[in-house]
């Protein structure tokens, strides 16, 4: 897409009613046209071609095609005037001038779009918001607006950044309900997450683990530097969370009491690999380094997700829960 089509989408990030009754409409449009032709197929024994046009047999198979036609013309007829309304959004006159330039300025709006409800911020979001439209929809517009004015990597920054503070809300709620599985594959991602921090940005490690991390600069990271890989698996991950403390939600099988038994040998095991880099969590001092933080909490998850299950997920939920 040009910059000339993007520049021109400033006064057209437009209703999306608007966009929604487009696409309905071309989506019609090409259903009917399938179902004509899907009717001559099943039909082709009784139909003759005569000067390019198709005679049938019988009255009743002409009659059936010919509403079929009719409703698929109807059809175009309504995807274009959609597409019209959609277009008068455009407000530069040099815009106006021609139907090509206006289909150019629903490509470009179509980029934006098609470019926020890719974004894993989006698949998180339509989780988190339970499929609100009217809220999905606020995100969209400061989306869109990014997107005209700084590019995509901004917009996705900033839908990250916003993301992010809902994310630990919900988790706070559902980590303590999630599903056995669920849970596990939250630990292992966060695991890959953490490593890629310590490696890339381990000034973060501190803040992100005690709950108080600058958005913008996670956003960064996260957008930025961390692996897609690794985002994916992160946001599907919370994704996994939020639907299974919803729709399956799991419970302990171990006393408090068992639990923190439990949890010693792994917490042992995990400060004895990293040395004095765990001392600030005995001793309440500072880390000797922000990455000291990194590599503590990478080597207590790492031991707990090596226990059997379901004792494994006991502690988890346990850990997630004192967080």
């Amino acid at each position: 897409m040009s910059e000339f089509h993007l520049s021109n989408m400033s006064d057209f990030l437009g209703p999306p009613l608007l966009i929604d009754a487009y696409v309905s409409a071309v989506e019609k449009e090409n259903q009917s046209y399938l179902e004509a032709l899907k009717f001559v197929e099943k039909n082709s024994g009784d139909i003759q071609i005569e000067n390019d046009r198709l005679l049938f047999s019988a009255p009743q198979q002409f009659e059936k095609y010919s509403e079929l036609i009719k409703a698929a013309k109807n059809a175009k007829d309504a995807s274009y005037e959609a597409q019209i309304k959609l277009t008068e959004y455009a407000t530069d006159e040099d815009v106006k001038k021609s139907d090509l330039q206006k289909a150019d300025i629903s490509d470009a709006y179509f980029e934006v779009r098609t470019a926020f409800e890719n974004s894993s911020a989006y698949k998180v979001l339509r989780t988190l918001y339970d499929n609100d439209k009217e809220k999905l929809e606020q995100f969209y517009r400061r989306y869109a607006e990014t997107y005209v004015k700084s590019g995509l990597d901004q917009a996705e920054q900033e839908v990250t950044n916003e993301m992010s503070s809902l994310v630990e809300t919900k988790l706070d709620e559902s980590l303590p309900k999630a599903s056995n599985t669920a849970l596990y594959s939250f630990t292992q991602s966060i695991l890959g997450l953490t490593d890629q921090m310590f490696e890339k940005r381990p000034g973060l490690c501190p803040s992100y683990f005690n709950g108080a991390v600058d958005g913008k600069e996670f956003s960064t990271f996260f957008v930025n530097e961390l692996d897609g890989a690794a985002r994916e698996k992160y946001l599907s991950s919370i994704i996994e969370i939020v639907l299974s403390a919803k729709n399956n939600p799991g419970s302990y099988t171990l006393s408090p009491e068992e639990i923190e038994q439990k949890l010693e040998a792994p917490y042992l095991r995990a400060f004895a690999a990293v040395g004095d880099k765990a001392s600030y969590l005995v001793d309440g001092s500072a880390p000797q380094s922000p990455g000291d933080v990194c590599i503590t909490i990478r080597a207590i998850y790492g031991e707990v997700v090596q226990l059997p299950s379901p004792d494994r997920e006991d502690i988890l939920r346990h850990m997630y829960s004192s967080e």
